[in-house]
C-alpha cells in the first residue's frame, strides 16, 4: 500500500459515504429546482462533480506517464447544458458519481509515492485546480489529487447548504 491509502482513502471514502447518505435525502423533486435561472440545480451539480470526477481520473492517470502536469481545461457550462443533467434521473445521477469515484480511489491508491511525490516544474495548475498553485512553483500529484477533493468537497457543501444536510469537513 502507498502513503496515499493512509492520508487520502479514509478521507475521501469518508467524504463518498457522507456524501452519498445525505444525496439520497434531497428529494429528486427538489433535486431539480434551480435557485435562480442562470444558476445550477442540485442535479446539474452533481453532474459538473461526475464531470470532474472523469476529467481528473484522466489526468491522474496522464499525470503517471508523462513528464509534464500540462492538461486541457474543459467547458464545464457547456458539459453541464449538453449532457442535460437537469432531466436525469436523480438516484442514477448519484450512482454514477459514487462509483467514478471509487473508481478513482482504486486509481490513486495504486500510485507510487516516488510518483506521487515527485515535482513537476511544467505544469498549468495555476489554471486547471481549485487551490491557488503558482507558474513559477513545481507541483506534484498528490497536490492534483488533494486538490480534486478539495473541489468535490466544495460542491457537495453547496449542495448540502441549499438542501439541510450538514457540510462536509
Amino acid at each position: 500500500m502507498s502513503a496515499t491509502s493512509i492520508e487520502f482513502t479514509p478521507k475521501f471514502l469518508f467524504t463518498l459515504e457522507t456524501a452519498e447518505g445525505n444525496l439520497r435525502r434531497i428529494h429528486p423533486h427538489k433535486s431539480a429546482l434551480k435557485p435562480a435561472p442562470d444558476k445550477w440545480s442540485v442535479r446539474e451539480i452533481l453532474g459538473h462533480l461526475i464531470d470532474s470526477a472523469i476529467v481528473n481520473s484522466q489526468r491522474i492517470l496522464n499525470a503517471q506517464t508523462q513528464e509534464y502536469l500540462i492538461f486541457s481545461r474543459y467547458p464545464q457550462n457547456q458539459y453541464v447544458e449538453v449532457q442535460k443533467y437537469q432531466e436525469q434521473d436523480w438516484e442514477q445521477l448519484i450512482q454514477i458519481w459514487k462509483n467514478v469515484n471509487l473508481h478513482i480511489k482504486e486509481i490513486v491508491e495504486r500510485i507510487p509515492n516516488d510518483t506521487l511525490d515527485k515535482s513537476h516544474h511544467n505544469h498549468n495548475f495555476h489554471e486547471i485546480t481549485s487551490r491557488f498553485t503558482s507558474p513559477d512553483e513545481p507541483v506534484t500529484l498528490r497536490f492534483l489529487i488533494e486538490d480534486y477533493h478539495f473541489h468535490m468537497v466544495h460542491h457537495l457543501n453547496r449542495i448540502f447548504s441549499m438542501h439541510g444536510p450538514e457540510t462536509l469537513s
